[in-house]
């Protein structure tokens, strides 16, 4: 169904301008310079992952290895995809390249706490919620909850 390739310039550019509507506006690159700089960085690249169906950029993963035992994921399917049932497959083939890629015991993700859509998508994966925590994006402090889910 799904088909990763490495980060190229073109692909990280699209992504790039993609808008999500509200509230998952807070998701779109351009509303925080640093985010859009680190994603459009090559040199970070090697962590990130374009994902194709049918030869159409659809999403993309980047993967965040926090220590030898955990990976921190991170994710966007297009905006035109979005609440239509289709982020269990991509949270779940995202998960089937974490582990091919960097054998971890634990995944990671990291939402901001209003998503609680994303959130219901995790819990279904089998992530748990494991801390709630500030983070500063955007130019605000925002809530965000951190979820888990052990590698067997």
């Amino acid at each position: 169904m799904y088909e990763w390739k490495w980060m190229t310039n073109d692909a990280a550019l699209e992504i790039a301008e993609w808008e999500y509507e509200e509230p998952y506006s807070f998701y779109n690159l351009q509303n925080d310079v640093d985010d859009l700089d680190e994603f459009l960085n090559p040199f970070r690249w090697n962590h990130y992952a374009a994902i194709y169906e049918k030869n159409e950029l659809v999403g993309f993963y980047t993967f965040n290895p926090l220590n030898l035992e955990e990976v921190e994921i991170g994710l966007g399917l297009r905006p035109d995809l979005t609440g239509k049932g289709k982020g269990g497959p991509f949270v779940d083939y995202a998960l089937t390249v974490a582990v091919k890629w960097y054998e971890p015991k634990k995944l990671v993700v990291k939402v901001a706490k209003f998503n609680k859509r994303a959130m219901a998508v995790y819990e279904k994966a089998g992530f748990q919620k494991t801390d709630h925590f500030m983070q500063h994006t955007n130019g605000e402090d925002v809530p965000f909850v951190r979820m888990e889910k052990k590698v067997l």
